[in-house]
């Protein structure tokens, strides 16, 4: 008697075991990837330095490649828009590499230029408030543009040296900034995606899809912001930064590492089999 009752009691326990693993229609659960420890081995750690040197040495290598595609594809867009344009080279610091930066010329806000501001400006606001409760993403987005481009009005309207300000200066600057998270996105790759137990192919893909990304959107970014400076004024430099610089490039990489956290682990596969 005692005997069935100790069985009874392991079966019951071995039972509720089981269900805390499975799911209402019968599933298992498995165990999210943040609450896995992470063992790592002298090959792990080589995976994790390996990948962003290998990176950067090549980028290293091809650098010269890299920044006349830059200005071919920069001239490629604007050329045919931009009367007279040349090109000025950037010494990045610390990188002892240079940076074609198109050579444009900077103006002060006019007045169809606060205008155009302040009309752009109410309308991501008013859109900002309109009562959809499915695009509330979508509307804070659309106010914060909005409140920048005002703030942006704003600052340039009781600040005596803002008109001022020199296009060319804020898009050498941008430039640099997007070609340093160029060669740092690789490290962080390998802090934030290949500690994980993926294999090689997929640590190597990840840092591959993102740098021939950044690469490729470069001279667009750039290209857009040159023509939008030369043939307006500075007034729209905080919203251009943000839609078309160094967050958008950090987004892009925030992306590629929401999608290749998608792919499964190695330890998801024997989980499986």
């Amino acid at each position: 008697m005692v005997k069935a009752a100790r069985r009874s009691a392991s079966q019951q326990a071995l039972l509720l075991e089981r269900l805390r693993f499975q799911s209402w229609n019968g599933n298992t659960l498995l165990m999210h990837r943040s609450l896995h420890f992470l063992n790592f081995k002298k090959f792990d750690i080589t995976v994790l330095i390996g990948i962003p040197v290998i990176s950067n040495l090549l980028l290293a290598y091809f650098w010269m490649d890299v920044q006349l595609f830059f200005m071919g594809a920069m001239y490629f867009f604007l050329h045919p828009i931009v009367n007279d344009l040349m090109f000025g080279l950037q010494q990045l610091p610390l990188l002892e590499k240079q940076l074609y930066i198109p050579l444009i010329d900077s103006f002060s806000p006019s007045s169809r230029d606060w205008w155009s501001g302040f009309f752009f400006a109410g309308i991501m606001i008013i859109l900002a408030h309109w009562d959809y409760k499915y695009w509330i993403p979508v509307r804070y987005t659309l106010g914060f543009f909005g409140y920048l481009q005002l703030s942006a009005n704003f600052f340039f309207a009781f600040n005596i040296d803002g008109g001022q300000q020199s296009s060319l200066d804020y898009l050498s600057d941008a430039m640099t900034a997007s070609t340093y998270w160029l060669w740092i996105s690789p490290w962080v790759f390998s802090i934030i995606f290949n500690i994980f137990p993926f294999p090689l192919i997929h640590k190597i893909r990840i840092s591959a899809l993102c740098s021939v990304f950044l690469i490729i959107s470069f001279p667009v970014q750039y290209a857009f912001q040159a023509f939008i400076l030369h043939y307006y004024s500075s007034i729209w430099i905080p919203i251009l930064f943000f839609v078309a610089s160094v967050p958008l490039n950090i987004l892009a990489s925030v992306c590629f590492y929401a999608m290749g956290m998608a792919w499964p682990t190695q330890t998801l596969q024997r989980s499986k089999t």
